[in-house]
Parts: structure tokens; C-alpha cells; sequence
């Protein structure tokens, strides 16, 4: 028996993609909007020829999703320059897995409906922002299969969004921070047990870089004359991959006195193409950092509550705007825009009061 089909590979701004014709109709060519034969197929053997596409179920059809090299949605967004991480991807496809392959599985992506997405959310136990997470993750999906015409809408694009109170990030008061980090080295040595880890830390919270920037400095990132770094790279969690910052902005550090002294008692006999912090030779990795800044906090007698190391970070942001202007603030910090400096920012009630304090003469002659 003959192939009820056979392909042909068109060029489009991409790279290229197949076209299918049927048998009952050789003059039509139909694109599948697949790059690779095998995905080609698998479109061809699931359309019928005189109605359309003939829906899939929703596990065969996310079988390969956000997993890396078998992923058509995957290659087609780095194709156009959206580049998403091992840490991304890998909670992507738990939520995938762990939520909408047990509730969608054996139905056809076709018949999925918004009221069950709805329902389904609604009735999980979660914060809001978690909720939109998941959605998020639905949404992706299901855009691809609209793209791939299996589908005429998607219909988690119709579930509105939850709304609810983010908790809010707390940060470190100046007294904790004297605690954090002693004048004396002995004493900073007694709470982190060695210099690397006390400037890992410390960096975070003179220049608010993230764990991830910090563990990616090079001793040729510090520029000696203009007492800095230049910030160009991250290291990936889970992968120990180098890639660029999280914004992809390049950004400068701004060293202290201390921050510089610390770098030059642990430099000796560093080679400028090494990285300045590791551990057994391999870049710093965030769960073993969280486990060291929690130790060292007990050590330092801190009260840690829920705060983490990427809380020196939002206390940085937000003791740098009481002296310095946003727009500087941003730059140090690599954000886009002014308002993610702003969202950073976590001023006291004795910081709000003291922003207006030299009103107070003012209003008294008015009032």
C-alpha cells in the first residue's frame, strides 16, 4: 500500500519547515508547522485530509514538552532568541507533569475546556501567585497546539488571572548586618568560617549582586583602577553553566574599602583567568550557599526567619535609596526599569518619616 502522504521542506525566516500532501488531494500542500520529519509525521498521521486536524490526546501531545532537544515549542522560541535554563525548564515540566498530565491526560487536547481549568485552580490549596504559575505553564501549552492548528482557541488564555497578596521579602536591619559581617577578621572568619565564603556573602550585600553573578566573578572582572567589577555572566543552578546576567545587562559593582581588602588578602597566587569562589574547584552552587548563609547566620546570632541570601540583595536595594538616586540604584542593581528598583525597596516607617522630615517646619508656618 502506498504512503497516504509525502513531504516537502520549505524555507521560511526560521530555518524551514515541512509541508504534507495527502493522496486524496495532490495539488494541496499543507504546512505542519514542524521542522523535523519525525514531529512531521506525527502531524500528518493525526490530520484528516477532508476536516482538519484530528486532536491528540493531551499526555501523547506533551510527551516531549520542556524537555531539552525534544521540544519543538523549545526550538522554535531559541530560534527567535528566548533562551530558558535548565532550573525553568526542569520546573516546568513538574508542573506539567504533576498538575495538568494527571487531570488532562487521556482527553483530547481538543475537548480541554476553560470551566475545568477554572475549577481545577480554584480548588487548589496554594497562594495566587503559585496558581498563575501553573496557568502560565498550561497557557504555553496549549498555545502550541493552537499553533499547530489541533486546536481552533486555547482555552487557558480565557481563565483569568488570581490576584493575591505576594509575601513580601523581608531584609536585614544595619544592626544585623554589623552582626553579619565583624570589623574584626577573626571574628568574621568565627561566622563563615573562612574569608571566600564571608566576601561571597558580603558582596551580595555591599554591591547587591545575585548569588549567581557573585559565583560567576573572574579575577580579570575586577578592575583594580576603578575599584569595581564589570558584571557580564551568571553561573546556572542545577548545570554550573555560564550564561549572562538575568536581565542579559551588563552592569558594574562598585567595591568598599573592605570589599577590596578582603579580595586582596584571598588573592595571592589566583590566576586572573580562575573564578574568585569555588568549591572543590567547580562554581558555587545556590543550595550549597543557602546551606552556608544559614549556618553562618546561627553563628552570627541572627534571627533568620523565612530570609534567605538573596534577601542582601533587597536590603542593598533598599539602604542604597535612601542616599543615592533610582536611577543610580538601577544601574548598580541591572534592573530594566525604575520601577523593579522601587518594588525592591522596603523602607522602615522611621525611612518614610524621614524622607519628608524638613517639611515639618514648612507645614508648621502654613498650618
Amino acid at each position: 500500500m502506498k504512503n497516504p502522504y509525502k513531504f516537502r521542506k520549505r524555507k521560511v525566516k526560521s530555518g524551514h519547515v515541512f509541508y504534507v500532501c495527502f493522496r486524496s488531494n495532490p495539488e494541496r500542500w499543507i504546512s505542519t508547522g514542524q521542522t523535523d520529519i519525525v514531529s512531521a509525521t506525527q502531524w500528518a498521521e493525526h490530520y484528516n485530509p477532508e476536516s482538519g486536524p484530528v486532536s491528540v490526546t493531551f499526555k501523547e501531545f506533551t510527551k516531549d514538552f520542556f524537555i531539552e532537544e525534544r521540544c519543538q515549542w523549545l526550538k522554535r522560541m531559541n530560534q527567535k532568541g528566548h533562551t530558558y535554563g535548565y532550573p525553568h525548564l526542569k520546573r516546568y515540566r513538574q508542573i506539567l507533569t504533576g498538575h495538568w498530565i494527571p487531570l488532562f491526560g487521556n482527553l483530547l487536547v481538543g475537548s480541554i475546556r476553560r470551566k475545568q481549568i477554572d475549577e481545577y485552580l480554584m480548588g487548589l490549596d496554594v497562594a495566587a501567585e503559585t496558581k498563575n504559575k501553573y496557568l502560565s505553564v498550561l497557557r504555553t501549552v496549549l498555545s502550541e497546539a493552537e499553533y499547530q492548528e489541533l486546536v481552533d482557541r486555547n482555552p487557558a488564555r480565557e481563565v483569568r488571572l488570581f490576584k493575591g497578596k505576594t509575601k513580601e521579602r523581608e531584609i536585614f536591619t544595619p544592626e544585623e548586618l554589623v552582626k553579619l559581617f565583624p570589623e574584626d577578621i577573626k571574628d568574621l572568619k568565627k561566622i563563615f568560617l573562612d574569608l571566600e565564603w564571608a566576601l561571597y556573602f558580603y558582596l551580595q550585600a555591599s554591591c547587591g549582586l545575585r548569588p549567581s553573578e557573585v559565583a560567576a566573578l573572574y579575577w580579570s572582572d575586577w578592575k583594580r583602577q576603578y575599584h569595581g567589577f564589570i558584571v557580564t555572566s551568571s553561573i546556572e543552578n542545577f548545570t554550573s553553566r555560564r550564561k549572562t546576567t538575568k536581565t542579559n545587562i551588563v552592569k558594574p559593582a562598585i567595591l568598599t574599602e573592605r570589599a577590596e581588602s578582603l579580595l586582596t588578602l584571598i588573592g595571592p597566587g589566583r590566576n586572573d583567568d580562575s573564578l574568585i569562589f569555588t568549591v572543590k574547584d567547580e562554581p558555587i552552587k545556590l543550595a550549597t550557599s543557602n546551606k552556608h548563609f544559614k549556618a553562618s547566620c546561627e553563628r552570627a546570632g541572627i534571627n533568620r526567619g523565612d530570609r534567605t541570601q538573596y534577601s542582601l540583595r533587597h536590603t542593598f536595594n533598599t539602604l542604597a535609596l535612601t542616599r543615592l538616586p533610582v536611577s543610580q540604584v538601577q544601574k548598580l542593581m541591572g534592573h530594566q526599569t525604575e520601577a523593579m528598583t522601587a518594588h525592591y525597596n522596603h523602607p522602615t516607617e522611621a525611612d518614610i518619616l524621614g524622607q519628608v522630615e524638613d517639611t515639618r517646619e514648612v507645614l508648621k508656618a502654613l498650618f
